[in-house]
């Protein structure tokens, strides 16, 4: 079952209701507007537990409210990770900030994220690398720090890790044991490593370390 009604000026928020479509394994609401003003990412989605693709890029999302020890907080609700059947997530494009605390251990069918293109903070969690299927993550254009955790490179089916424009930096990890064909690290001045210590110099990759400190020292 599929619901796609992308591209539909669609107004408001994302109701409520949408949980009741137990057997839906495409929801795609993508490049609709809704709330101009921005519509919390909405943790009903997460009960459809045969859900496999959803699509919520350009839809004016905003990370949701918690209030923790008397503070309120902003992230994406970890929630996310009740969608085990889960295979392609998009939000790209919306106005999401706060780090990533999803339960990446339960997405083990995930093979592509994109988050590109918000206002994302924190460190990448070393549990990204229980994604054991994924082969394409893209999030570019974040707030992200720190280093990129040595598990990613570890993951065998890895075509693409576009990570260009955030804060990273440290040294490359090993990326000799991935499929990785897509290398998008750019803009990330603390960036730094070779790309043969990386397992970088593959035949028919493409990449872009331009605005880093990482070395190009393939043959």
């Amino acid at each position: 079952m599929s619901i796609k009604l992308n591209n539909n000026n669609l107004k408001g928020t994302i109701p409520d209701e949408i949980a009741n479509f137990k057997n839906l394994i495409t929801l795609n609401l993508s490049q609709n507007e809704f709330n101009l003003q921005g519509t919390e990412f909405p943790i009903k989605i997460t009960e459809l537990s045969k859900l496999q693709n959803l699509y919520l890029n350009n839809c004016n999302l905003i990370s949701n409210t918690t209030i923790i020890n008397g503070f309120e907080e902003k992230f994406i609700t970890k929630k996310i990770g009740n969608l085990s059947a889960l295979k392609i997530l998009d939000l790209s494009n919306n106005k999401l900030n706060g780090p990533l605390i999803f339960e990446w251990g339960n997405l083990k069918s995930l093979e592509e994220l994109n988050i590109s293109n918000n206002d994302l903070s924190g460190i990448l969690s070393s549990e990204l690398g229980n994604l054991r299927k994924i082969k394409k993550i893209s999030a570019g254009g974040n707030l992200f720090t720190g280093s990129i955790p040595y598990e990613i490179g570890n993951i065998q089916s890895l075509e693409e890790f576009s990570f260009q424009e955030n804060s990273l930096s440290g040294a490359l990890p090993d990326f000799t044991k991935s499929n990785i064909k897509v290398f998008f690290v750019g803009g990330n001045q603390a960036l730094s490593g070779n790309l043969s210590v990386s397992g970088l110099c593959k035949p028919n990759l493409t990449i872009n370390i331009d605005g880093t400190n990482i070395t190009d020292d393939c043959p």
